[in-house]
């Protein structure tokens, strides 16, 4: 008994009627790592915000041309001339329409006070020292700005574009584009660059950040919507990849976009319970990307667009392979659950995968990737289930139940 599939006892197949009256039954497909052991990994906060020679590291680590400070302080007059620009036309507009206006000028006294202390240009990078830098990646300029979202040391890292002309070329005043992520291809599709090709280029630049092993674990679309005037135009131009940290060829993507209503109580509950939220619509708004997670937009012109949520890194102290539950004891927690839980009632799971979970151990105060069992009604498609899938997480050691809302809205690698 060599791997994992075998020291558990495990089957291809689940097939139980859990209670016919109210009809519960399980029909699952069992996917199981073809590993010999899995791991219990330490997870520490990367912190960026905070540490310069890490955001040093990062930017070099995707150019190597000269990086120019672009924090509020220190934007040159070009930029500060185009929000002024703007301003102005904001308060024309308002005062031909008889709108108060003087919040407006206001604004604009403000920015000519920092225009006339602006530098004349960017001011190149002598040390790391803020937290938003301006460079050159292939052909094309970018911003990268390194987030505190107010959970501790910055777990937010975002690079875009410095100017959308330079994918979408110059576009009229009265032309608006707006950029969506879906997961349907349409018939119009702008994008002439294959998706393995797509999916190559991608690849290679997040191995570049040398921040750990990383796979693809969800592939959509860039959805365009283009208006101008009456005219709408809806057409594909390009793709979105989301990479989630493998740990032995495993992707630890079990924190999954969930957005099953009953799932979505429990994370409100629990946010509320603890005093962390205020109102239901900022409940799973960024919090509920709740693992590591890199996405990437590409399209013909080359990466448009970087997001990494929770940067992290995996800690020394492993535990390798871990006494795992033995299946029939999983199938026995799963249905112990689904018996006592009524919103299981005529609910017929099919989907059962033994993976990883960024796991919040509010006893230990740390997070854990750990081995969990994930139970579904549905295959996830591509990471994602449907609003109204129902998801049952078991830890795989103990085959305690994971409070997936809790965990969905706490899971964070520096809440500590």
């Amino acid at each position: 008994m060599d791997n994992v599939y075998d020291k558990i006892g495990c089957m291809d197949t689940w097939e139980e009627i859990i209670d016919a009256e109210k009809g519960k039954k399980i029909n699952a497909e069992v996917i199981v790592p073809e590993v010999r052991g899995m791991k219990i990994i330490d997870v520490e906060n990367t912190d960026y915000v905070n540490n310069p020679q890490n955001q040093e590291n990062f930017i070099t680590n995707i150019t190597k041309e000269q990086v120019y400070y672009y924090d509020f302080e220190r934007v040159p007059k070009i930029v500060i001339e185009k929000e002024l620009e703007d301003i102005q036309e904001r308060i024309e507009i308002y005062v031909a329409n008889g709108d108060p206006v003087d919040s407006w000028y206001e604004q604009y006294r403000y920015e000519q006070e920092r225009y006339e202390k602006a530098p004349e240009d960017y001011v190149p990078v002598v040390e790391y020292d803020t937290y938003k830098y301006l460079f050159s990646y292939n052909d094309m300029n970018y911003t990268i700005e390194f987030y505190n979202t107010g959970h501790g040391k910055g777990d937010l890292i975002h690079m875009e574009l410095h100017d959308s002309n330079q994918v979408f070329g110059e576009v009229d005043e009265d032309t608006y584009i707006s950029v969506q992520e879906d997961s349907y291809l349409l018939e119009d599709n702008r994008c002439s660059m294959s998706l393995d090709e797509a999916h190559k280029l991608a690849k290679e630049f997040v191995d570049g950040l040398d921040v750990g092993e990383f796979s693809n674990a969800c592939t959509n679309y860039i959805k365009c919507y283009c208006y101008k005037g009456d005219l709408e135009e809806i057409y594909n131009d390009g793709y979105i990849f989301h990479f989630t940290r493998t740990i032995d060829g495993i992707s630890a993507d079990g924190n999954m976009y969930t957005y099953n209503q009953n799932i979505y109580k429990e994370a409100v509950d629990t946010a509320k319970a603890n005093g962390l939220i205020l109102d239901e619509y900022s409940a799973l708004g960024y919090e509920q990307t709740a693992m590591e997670e890199i996405i990437i937009y590409i399209n013909d012109k080359g990466i448009l667009d970087m997001t990494y949520h929770s940067p992290a890194t995996l800690s020394e102290k492993t535990t390798d392979n871990v006494a795992l539950l033995s299946f029939d004891n999983v199938k026995k927690s799963f249905s112990y659950v689904i018996d006592e839980k009524d919103y299981y009632d005529y609910i017929n799971f099919t989907h059962m995968e033994l993976t990883y979970f960024y796991y919040h151990d509010y006893d230990a105060k740390k997070v854990v990737i750990l081995p969990v069992w994930r139970l579904t009604d549905e295959e996830p498609t591509n990471m994602f289930l449907s609003y109204d899938a129902q998801c049952i997480m078991i830890n795989a050691v103990d085959g305690s139940v994971i409070d997936i809302g809790s965990q969905l809205y706490n899971t964070r690698t520096d809440i500590y």
